[in-house]
């Protein structure tokens, strides 16, 4: 998990997300919504909808 973290920054470039969505803060060892326009996104929908349509996983 942890390599996920430090390593997500590269990993969001080489998917092509760019701007990047997430940064991990290793010293405050916090994870970070960096691009404005996924924070506003996420501030003003429906999360309740939004993870509803996601499937789970684990009931796969």
């Amino acid at each position: 998990m942890s390599n996920l973290l430090y390593n997500l920054a590269t990993l969001q470039s080489n998917k092509g997300i760019s701007p990047p969505i997430f940064d991990y803060d290793k010293t405050t060892k916090q994870l970070q919504v960096v691009d404005s326009t996924f924070y506003f996104f996420l501030k003003n929908a429906d999360l309740s909808q939004i993870s509803a349509e996601i499937p789970n996983p684990i009931e796969g």
